[in-house]
């Protein structure tokens, strides 16, 4: 089985816990390698590690996840966004 390496950023520690929670447990394949609780922490992490995927929650103080991805490398990355807002979610 191909294994792939992920990051998570987002601003709330418990919603963080959560998702890297959810992933390990449902998805074998996927190992968190790293979280962080601001955009600053997750560039680190980029850098850090070989990371094929990215959740990234939308709605963070100081940095949103939109103006993160224009700060980042554009790499070959897999990017699932993470929000508790309903504008920004799929369906609405």
């Amino acid at each position: 089985m191909e294994r792939f390496n992920a990051i998570v950023i987002d601003d709330e520690t418990s919603i963080r816990h959560n998702i890297v929670n959810l992933i390990r447990n449902h998805c074998p394949q996927i190992d968190v390698v790293g979280s962080a609780g601001n955009a600053e922490e997750g560039r680190r992490l980029i850098k850090k590690y070989s990371v094929d995927f990215i959740f990234l929650d939308i709605m963070m103080p100081n940095e949103d996840g939109f103006q993160f991805l224009e700060t980042i490398k554009k790499d070959d990355y897999g990017l699932i966004f993470i929000t508790a807002y309903n504008e920004h979610a799929f369906g609405h």
